[in-house]
């Protein structure tokens, strides 16, 4: 007979969530988990996964930078739907939500929540879904338990469990507070535009907060609106936070879709609504980060020319087709702020950002227009998929030390590491690697807030302490630390940094010497040998080609710009 052996278990399937099928059934709706549950037979797999997920977690909710950004993130969802976040709406979450993180008891409250909770619209945070899945899936609390009862830290581990947890609860909070006002609104809209139905009875309050809800989960991520496919690629070894950007591309399609739907209802009060909601995502999600670094490069007298040259002159590949802020202190001294990291709406823009920027600085290489259109699509397709093909935090650290033999993929020294072949290190320096290859897995996986510490110190003071640092998993670097800056940035989640062109070059020149380097050890590896041909040969010295002129180009454009920047690079 038929075998209804496969439960779905995705939440965006409705009333069929949690019901047994066929597994070709399940196939058919989208259902992955054959793929996960393959990969995780193997208890290693789990413990790296586990760690993973450690590992993104202490970056995110154990980090108050992350949780500022996680709230500016969300007036970011409330502005680009056309709302204030600032209303009478935010009070009445705020209560529901404090009543819920301190066990106030106010069963009005509680039953609200678990009302929202139904209509799936809470405790489903799309930036941390898919660390809390990991967690779950991997049992890290369990695996803490029998650590702790082993070593006898029972009591010391519970409080940290505990802290942690709250931790989480309040990250979670952040993300509910505009979700429940962006509900109440919606509510509040409907049930003004539906007054004459809701008085005949074609309409009913409960069907108008389905619909109000409906809305919110397909305008504001929602981690229980990912396909299966998507949150199953949790459990590779590659990619960070899966969800959240797959969310962002939804929810921007269903904004302009709702607000199209809107305009073309007939109702007034919905045409009213659908021109707010696209203006606002006009505004906000499309316009607005452009716009304020506009204004932010008129009011430090930043040029266009100038801040494109800055942009080639950045040694972080990661901010030269970012979102750049501008300011200049009373003595004139210019900073920049990576607006990138702010804006959510980051990584829908970012991949056409990446592409003008790619097609200028090939035109500015004098490469023709095809070759230059075609690394324009390349690159602009990489930072699209960069957030599912990216290596992961502790994967990164894996790879810097085996691979990269003790090289960031920046192409930066790893601090403590000596370069050279095992068999032609010293006993002390294959120990110093050692070290520096557990500091550096550490620092993947040490709680994000503590990477702070060391930047305030030496902004305060001006000195560093080794000890601290590695503590921190973080080392501040040779760069002067401002300590207001610093307050503003712990402060706000927004941080400013300092222009420093001669090192900013420096770090240019350096990152081009490693890569360069890399690339005659690649070209030796895969071309001469044994087993090598004149294939090998021909194909490694035409890849390796390639890749030297791409770094040229780079260091070339730094150069340049440099020099329009007032910078002497042959003295610098």
């Amino acid at each position: 007979g038929i075998r209804y052996s496969t439960q779905l278990k995705d939440p965006s399937l409705g009333i069929l969530n949690g019901k047994f099928v066929t597994p070709e059934t399940s196939a058919m709706l989208g259902q992955r988990q054959l793929f996960g549950d393959q990969l995780i037979k193997s208890n290693m797999y789990r413990y790296a996964l586990a760690a993973k997920g450690y590992g993104q977690a202490s970056k995110t909710v154990l980090n108050h930078i992350t949780h500022l950004r996680n709230s500016l993130g969300g007036v970011f969802f409330t502005l680009a739907n056309g709302r204030n976040p600032i209303s009478k709406e935010g009070k009445e979450a705020y209560k529901i939500l404090r009543n819920k993180l301190r066990n106030q008891g106010d069963v009005k409250s509680q039953e609200y929540y678990q009302k929202l909770r139904r209509l799936d619209l809470v405790d489903n945070s799309a930036r941390f879904g898919d660390i809390r899945a990991l967690m779950k899936e991997q049992d890290i609390e369990g695996l803490l338990d029998k650590a702790s009862l082993k070593l006898g830290w029972q009591k010391g581990v519970g409080k940290v469990k505990k802290a942690t947890s709250k931790l989480q609860e309040i990250y979670i909070a952040e993300d509910d507070f505009f979700k429940i006002l962006n509900f109440e609104k919606e509510v509040a809209t409907l049930r003004n535009a539906y007054k004459a139905e809701l008085k005949n009875g074609t309409r009913t309050l409960t069907s108008i907060e389905e619909e109000a809800a409906t809305i919110v989960r397909n305008t504001i991520p929602n981690y229980s609106m990912v396909p299966t496919g998507i949150k199953e690629l949790r459990k590779l070894p590659i990619g960070n936070y899966f969800s959240f950007p797959a969310e962002m591309v939804r929810t921007s399609f269903h904004i302009v879709r709702q607000a199209g739907k809107e305009i073309a209802s007939g109702n007034p009060l919905l045409i009213k609504r659908g021109l707010q909601r696209g203006a606002g995502f006009s505004a906000v999600g499309l316009l607005g980060a452009k716009g304020l670094s506009g204004l932010t490069k008129s009011i430090a007298s930043v040029t266009d020319e100038e801040a494109d040259s800055l942009r080639q002159l950045s040694p972080y590949t990661f901010q030269k087709n970012s979102t750049m802020l501008y300011y200049r202190d009373e003595e004139g001294n210019l900073f920049t702020n990576d607006f990138s990291y702010v804006d959510p709406y980051d990584t829908i823009k970012r991949p056409f950002v990446t592409l003008l920027h790619e097609l200028a600085d090939g035109k500015r290489t004098e490469k023709d227009f095809e070759d230059s259109l075609l690394d324009a699509t390349s690159e602009a397709m990489y930072e699209f998929f960069r957030p599912f093909i990216e290596e992961a935090l502790l994967t990164e650290a894996t790879v810097d030390i085996t691979f990269r033999r003790g090289r960031t993929k920046e192409g930066y020294l790893i601090p403590g590491w000596t370069e050279g072949e095992v068999g032609e290190l010293s006993g002390d320096e294959r120990l110093g690697n050692i070290m520096a290859s557990f500091k550096h897995v550490y620092a993947s996986l040490a709680p994000g807030f503590l990477a702070q510490v060391p930047k305030i110190r030496k902004a305060r003071t001006g000195e560093e302490r080794d000890w601290l640092n590695a503590l921190a998993g973080a080392k501040p670097g040779s760069r002067e630390y401002d300590l207001q800056a610093e307050i503003l940035a712990n402060m706000t989640g927004i941080r400013w940094t300092p222009v420093d062109l001669e090192k900013q070059l420096k770090q240019q020149a350096s990152r081009y010497t490693s890569r360069v380097a890399d690339v005659r050890t690649n070209f030796k590896r895969n071309s001469i040998g044994a087993s090598k041909t004149m294939d090998h040969f021909v194909t490694s010295y035409r890849v390796a080609n390639e890749k030297r002129y791409r770094h040229w180009k780079d260091l070339t454009l730094a150069f340049e710009s440099a020099q329009r920047l007032g910078l002497d690079p042959v003295t610098a």
